[in-house]
């Protein structure tokens, strides 16, 4: 559905009119078709993941990571972001997984726990749209550590579809 989402409205409207449709009205009314198609399909989609997308990850000078990323429902007009929450916890094999933080905008910090070098971890996000329930499944950031200078690298991002 990110590839169907990726075709603005001006971009159906500039392919409906390659037809060259005798009635222009015609031409109007199916690129219309399509363009709703669009939404109602990303709509579908979107609401069974979390549909986060373009996930970095971001040293910051305090020895903090950062995570930034995009929200598609946000992107493409479905949700409001002043109505939209966002939680993530942290889990790091063998140890007891931390509990939620929420969070608000398209970014959160975090430090990073004491793991070992060459160790992993993993973050699960989950959204909150209006007053609906938290997305499921969560979004999965994998992560490794270097044994060489204990930096975090993004490895894996799992949508779980």
């Amino acid at each position: 559905s990110k590839i169907l989402m990726s075709f603005s409205n001006e971009e159906i409207r500039a392919l409906v009119e390659t037809a060259r449709f005798s009635d222009p009205e015609n031409a109007n009314l199916l690129s219309e078709i399509l363009i709703a198609r669009r939404d109602l399909i990303g709509r579908y989609w979107f609401s069974r993941v979390t549909p986060l997308n373009q996930v970095r990850l971001f040293q910051m000078d305090d020895g903090t990571y950062q995570i930034r990323f995009q929200d598609l429902q946000i992107q493409y007009g479905f949700v409001l972001a002043e109505n939209t929450r966002y939680r993530y916890r942290i889990i790091v094999p063998g140890q007891k997984g931390s509990g939620y933080q929420e969070f608000s905008g398209n970014a959160f910090s975090f430090g990073v726990p004491s793991m070992g070098g060459g160790s992993q971890l993993m973050i699960q996000v989950q959204a909150k749209y209006d007053e609906s329930k938290w997305s499921e499944p969560p979004l999965k950031i994998n992560l490794s550590q270097s044994a060489q200078d204990a930096s975090l690298a993004v490895v894996q991002v799992d949508h779980g579809n």
